[in-house]
Parts: C-alpha cells; sequence; structure tokens
C-alpha cells in the first residue's frame, strides 16, 4: 500500500510537474512572439519610412544642381549685360575719344617741334654757322634776327614744304655760302629767293627742280659748284652743260644710265615718273 501511494504521489508530481512546465514555455512563447512584435515593429515602419527618405536625400543634389544651374545662367547673363553695356559706352565715346587723342598728340608734336625751333635758333644766336630746317616757322625767327643773319653761312633743308611765302625768308641771309635742299618740296622757291646771295655751293637730293631753275643757276654770282644726288633727265643734263664755265655741275646719276632708259626710247623731256626701274 505504501508503494501504491509513492507510485501515485510520483506521477501527481510529475504530472503537476508536467503541467506547471506547460505553462512556463507557453509563457516563454508568448514573450518571445511579443518581443519579436516589438522589434518587428519598429522595423517594418522604418522599412515603410525608408523609400520615402531615400526619395527625399536622393532629391536633396537634384535641387541643388537646379539651383547651381540657376546662378550659372544668371551670371551669364549678367556678363553679357556687362559686355554689352561696355561695348554701347565704348561706341558712344569712339566719337568723342578719337579727335581727343588726335589733338592731343598734335599739341605734343607742336610743342615739340616749338622746343626745337627754339634750340636752334639760341644755338644760330650764340654762334652757330649753320642750320636745319625741318619746319618752316624757324625761318623767320633766323631772318628777322640780326645776330642769326650775321653768324648763319649754311642752311640745309630736310623732308619739308616750302611755300613762297616761306621761302622769302631766305634772301635776308646775306652772308650765306651753302645751300642744300634734301626731299624738300617748294625748291624752286628757295632757289629763285637765293638768286642773289653770296651762295657758294648748292646740293639737291631727292628734291627736283624746274627748268627755269636749272637755268637760274647761272645767275647766283658766286656759284662755282653745284651737286645732285638724284638722276638728271638728258633735257635737265643738256641745260646744266650750258652754265658758265666757272660752275661745276657733278652729275652722278644720268637718266640714260638708268636701267630700261635707253631701251625704252624716251625723249629728252621724258617726266621723272617714266624713268623708273620695271
Amino acid at each position: 500500500g505504501r508503494v501504491k501511494q509513492v507510485v501515485a504521489t510520483t506521477q501527481l508530481k510529475s504530472c503537476t510537474t508536467s503541467e506547471v512546465g506547460g505553462e512556463v514555455a507557453e509563457k516563454l512563447r508568448n514573450q518571445k512572439s511579443q518581443r519579436a512584435q516589438s522589434f518587428s515593429g519598429p522595423v517594418l515602419a522604418c522599412l515603410k519610412v525608408l523609400p520615402t527618405t531615400r526619395c527625399t536625400v536622393s532629391l536633396v543634389p537634384q535641387t541643388m544642381t537646379q539651383q547651381n544651374t540657376a546662378k550659372t545662367k544668371s551670371a551669364r547673363s549678367c556678363g553679357c549685360l556687362v559686355s554689352l553695356v561696355g561695348a554701347a559706352a565704348f561706341a558712344a565715346l569712339l566719337p568723342i575719344g578719337i579727335p581727343y587723342v588726335r589733338e592731343k598728340q598734335r599739341l605734343y608734336i607742336e610743342r615739340r617741334n616749338a622746343e626745337w625751333r627754339q634750340e636752334t635758333f639760341d644755338r644760330v644766336k650764340n654762334g652757330a654757322h649753320w642750320a636745319s630746317i625741318m619746319d618752316p616757322k624757324l625761318l623767320p625767327m633766323l631772318a628777322n634776327d640780326i645776330d642769326c643773319v650775321s653768324n648763319l653761312s649754311e642752311l640745309n633743308f630736310s623732308m619739308t614744304e616750302i611755300t613762297a611765302e616761306d621761302a622769302r625768308h631766305v634772301s635776308k641771309f646775306t652772308n650765306l655760302k651753302s645751300l642744300y635742299c634734301y626731299d624738300t618740296r617748294g625748291a624752286d622757291y628757295i632757289v629763285e629767293n637765293a638768286r642773289r646771295l653770296p651762295i657758294e655751293r648748292l646740293g639737291f637730293e631727292m628734291a627736283r627742280l624746274s627748268t627755269e631753275s636749272l637755268w637760274m643757276f647761272s645767275e647766283f654770282p658766286n656759284l662755282t659748284q653745284v651737286d645732285f644726288e638724284h638722276f638728271l633727265l638728258p633735257n635737265e643734263i643738256a641745260i646744266l652743260d650750258a652754265l658758265p664755265p666757272r660752275i661745276t655741275v657733278r652729275i652722278p646719276f644720268p637718266a640714260e644710265n638708268e636701267p630700261g632708259f635707253k631701251e625704252r626710247n624716251e625723249q629728252p623731256t621724258a617726266p621723272e615718273s617714266r624713268v623708273k626701274m620695271e
């Protein structure tokens, strides 16, 4: 009887234990399920929100790019506008600026010429015996000063243009012994006003003279030598050969020696423009 009672007690305890274990297992499963739900809830929520968040993040660079593009276009528009305004301003100032620059340059050249004329005048007045005329305005300055007229014995015209009015001052240089014209327009006027002066030597280079001026050499009372540094035509040489024997004429470049002159059968009175190398 005791054995049966022990066995029954043991069975009762095992049943009780199994029942208790089942309840515990059930509770554990419930807890795990709750934990899983508690964990999966935020995760699912995050997963639901995640695509929207990604879309939002991906839109930020695109928005910034659009803003930068808009700024670039705006900057380009401003640059074009500034360029157009600058070009318009330049075009508007151009008619005013060019005359201003030209006038300023003219005044500068005139100032330099005035300084040069004064320097030459002072030098001749202080005893120099020669003067170079590159500005006709220097002639009256020298001709109207007693000291300059007394000192001046050599006058050189260079790369200038002398009018009939300018040349009248040449006749006042009563002590002039030498006169030279280089690339001078109006040399005929100079010869005409110098023919009564005691000039002993004349020289011409790239300063063409008329036949009347060539004949006028015989009227120079003291003239002994004439030098030409440019070619002369046959009719000009014929005039010079007819001058008084006291006048020696140096003709290093007769036109007949120029290339093509004889081949073209040029006449003695051929114009200068015809006597050129082909």
